[in-house]
């Protein structure tokens, strides 16, 4: 990254979001028994439940800001004990979209798949007050209900 881009970077990443994010944000989707993952934002600051199923504080950093979007990450570390009874630390740096859809904030943690579709979302968050059980926006449904590109056959 030339120096141009590291200064802009760093303008961004202390842009003001404009409260945009502040406040509880709870995972769409249920998986089985776990609970759901709960995000509070207050300013820069990030606390996090049930995420990956772990939980703790962080600084997020805005990477991107577009009109109507804003792409935030964040870094942690959390433990998982194996079935040998093997503890393991993960590292984690989870990046969320936020954006709009019918006026109603949603956050997207986006991610890559390797099986040809690319950039997939591999959750999604409403405010508390707004929470849909099973809410998949738009954005989801175009990113992940593609296809996997097929193999060529020669």
């Amino acid at each position: 990254m030339d120096v141009l881009g590291a200064a802009a970077a760093a303008l961004l990443s202390l842009a003001p979001v404009s409260g945009k994010l502040d406040g509880t944000w709870i995972e769409t989707v249920q998986a089985g028994d776990a609970p759901r993952a709960v995000l509070h934002f207050e300013g820069k600051k990030l606390r996090f439940e049930n995420l990956y199923g772990a939980g703790g504080t962080a600084e997020y950093k805005v990477i991107e800001k577009r009109a109507g979007s804003i792409r935030i990450r964040f870094e942690f570390s959390y433990e998982i004990t194996k079935p040998s009874g093997r503890v393991v630390t993960h590292e984690a740096a989870p990046e969320f979209l936020y954006h709009e859809e019918d006026g109603k904030p949603v956050l997207s943690e986006m991610g890559f798949e390797y099986d040809g579709r690319g950039q997939v979302v591999l959750g999604e968050y409403l405010r508390e007050d707004d929470l849909a059980d099973g809410f998949r926006s738009e954005l989801c449904r175009r990113l992940n209900d593609r296809p996997v590109p097929s193999a060529e056959r020669r």
